[in-house]
């Protein structure tokens, strides 16, 4: 019987070879509709109408089991010819009978939907040995530790926690951190999943308690509490979370105080810790005690350690170490020494005047002695004096070595006090800055004049009064004038002292070797190897010096003539009202001057 086909069904069988449009593909006449060639009339757009024959046949299923599990966890199928040829299986009628048999959840559809395909290709007998399984119930899961505290999570401050056992030791990394003390919980799990139910294959809900706990390594310090969720300390401290490693650093909050004696036991110094938070500091009987233990019983300062200890009651405490004991050093005698009898300055700048005025007229740089004449005396040692050091022991001292006197050239120790030293002949003294030496030297009680003629001596002169026009002085060593040098011819090996000055009609030349002091200058001419010094005004004079000059002058300082000098040259006041010419010149060193000159001369 021929019907109009309005619905596609797999079994049913053609009536009449009908092509697939599109394709080369033809079904035959008596073919059986299965899903797949269902799928491809479909697929290529065929509308059911376009099947003109076709017979729908009684529909018969097969033999078809289902057993579930004694514990419901899965449920077996199993599908098989039942002899008649018209059987038809499908996914609908698979899970009828599952649901029939009392299985709800957990089917593998994927399963039927194989199974269906291969019952259309090919009827015989198929076992699916878990059809549906059950889903079990999802353990829950802890997170990791999370602290509860402001803990070290870096392995740096962490060895540096671990560097000291005192909280001053550590106090600058310790200071960002939360102290802990026994029985603080220090760290929690938290549970990142509760337990999820799952269920069998009836549908039936399967709960389970089951966690899945996080990791942990509770290192020393700590303790993970019985139900294992929270992380106590065990100790005074501060915590470190590395990981899963947790744990806590003991650290001793007590303050210190170290006591440091000097290698030579003369001074006791307290270097103070302050203590951390709830910590201690030891009272005075302590650090007495501390003291003791170290031998320390003289020179200590009991009011400064009261002030202290009662300072650390208000958190005071010194930053720098504290001198808390001292000893009495020992004090060594003095050296015996001499003393110099005459002056032994060669080269003065003039006096001071007490009205500002200077001069040289009290001021000698040649000492004329008489034999007999003390020269210098012995100052005798004295003794030391003990000290004592902090642990009380008597530190010695030395006494002083006696000096010897400077015997030199003609001089001699006084038979009559071995402590003196005396002259053995007449003339000039000087100390050479080891041994004091006499000097035959020339002395003039007056003028140089006719009386006298010129003067040539090979060491040092004396002259008590003038150097008149005209006379000359010739000598090796220094000399001294006690009033003016007119205009002569001076050449002087050593130092110059002319007490009031140089005065003529430009007639005159002094030249020195050493040092020139003078009190005045008018119209004359001075060579001088070193430096110039004059106590009032130079007046149309020339001045040439290696080094310096310096006029003390005042109000008038220089008026006329020619200075010259290498280093420097100090004054009040150049020139007058009258417009006098004056040249100072500084830089030049008139000695290699005057040489370049006999050069060109004898060229």
């Amino acid at each position: 019987m021929q019907v109009k086909v309005t619905a596609l069904c797999a079994g049913m069988i053609l009536n009449a070879d009908t092509a697939i449009p599109g394709t080369k593909h033809v079904l035959r006449k008596g073919q059986t509709l299965s899903a797949d060639i269902i799928a491809a009339f479909v697929k290529t757009g065929l509308q059911m109408a376009d099947i003109t024959e076709a017979s729908i046949p009684t529909a018969v299923e097969p033999r078809i089991t289902v057993k579930i599990a004694e514990n419901n966890e899965s449920a077996f199928l199993s599908v098989e010819p039942g002899g008649n040829p018209n059987e038809i299986l499908t996914l609908e009628i698979l899970k009828d009978h599952l649901i029939t048999a009392g299985v709800q959840a957990g089917v593998d559809e994927k399963a039927l939907n194989n199974l269906v395909r291969m019952w259309g290709e090919k009827k015989h007998r198929y076992d699916i040995s878990k059809v549906a399984v059950s889903k079990p119930a999802e353990p829950g899961r802890e997170g990791g530790l999370r602290l509860l505290v402001r803990g070290m999570t870096s392995i740096t401050d962490v060895d540096k926690m671990k560097s000291g056992k005192m909280y001053w030791q550590v106090q600058e990394v310790a200071c960002q951190y939360q102290r802990v003390i026994p029985g603080t919980i220090i760290a929690q799990k938290d549970l990142v999943m509760p337990p999820i139910p799952g269920s069998n294959v009836r549908g039936e809900p399967v709960f389970t308690d089951e966690v899945i706990q996080c990791r942990v390594a509770v290192e020393k310090g700590a303790v993970l509490s019985a139900d294992g969720k929270e992380v106590q300390a065990t100790v005074n401290g501060y915590v470190y979370l590395l990981g899963d490693q947790i744990g806590v650093i003991e650290i001793d909050f007590d303050g210190r105080v170290e006591i440091i004696p000097s290698t030579d036991r003369m001074v006791a110094t307290m270097e103070i810790h302050p203590p951390g938070e709830g910590g201690n500091m030891p009272d005075e009987q302590k650090i007495k005690t501390m003291l003791m233990s170290q031998k320390i019983s003289f020179g200590i300062r009991s009011e400064l350690l009261n002030t202290l200890v009662f300072g650390f009651v208000n958190g005071e405490f010194p930053q720098e170490p504290v001198v808390i004991a001292e000893g009495i050093a020992a004090q060594n005698g003095e050296n015996g020494k001499f003393e110099l009898l005459f002056n032994t300055e060669t080269s003065l700048k003039p006096r001071e005047n007490p009205d500002g005025s200077v001069d040289y007229k009290n001021v000698d740089i040649i000492n004329s002695v008489s034999k007999g004449d003390k020269l210098a005396r012995l100052i005798p040692p004295t003794k030391g004096v003990p000290g004592r050091n902090i642990i009380g022991e008597t530190v010695k001292a030395a006494d002083g070595a006696a000096a010897k006197l400077p015997v030199g050239a003609n001089t001699e120790i006084d038979p009559k006090d071995p402590a003196i030293l005396i002259a053995s002949i007449d003339g000039m003294v000087k100390f050479n800055g080891t041994v004091v030496e006499v000097t035959e030297g020339y002395v003039v009680k007056g003028d140089v004049d006719f009386n006298t003629g010129h003067i040539k001596y090979e060491r040092s002169v004396v002259v008590t009064g003038d150097v008149k026009g005209g006379f000359n002085v010739d000598c090796g060593g220094d000399l001294q004038i006690g009033g003016v040098i007119e205009d002569s011819i001076i050449n002087v090996g050593g130092n110059i002292l002319c007490k009031y000055g140089l005065v003529g009609q430009g007639k005159g030349m002094v030249e020195a070797a050493g040092d020139v002091n003078l009190g005045f200058m008018k119209n004359q001419t001075l060579k001088c190897k070193k430096n110039v010094n004059v106590a009032k005004e130079v007046l149309n004079s020339n001045i040439y010096a290696r080094k310096s000059i310096h006029i003390h002058g005042k109000p008038l300082s220089v008026a006329g003539g020619y200075l010259v000098a290498r280093d420097s040259i100090t004054l009040h006041t150049v020139g007058n009202h009258s417009g006098i010419r004056t040249i100072l010149e500084v830089g030049v060193d008139y000695l290699l001057i005057e040489e370049l000159q006999k050069n060109r001369d004898h060229a």
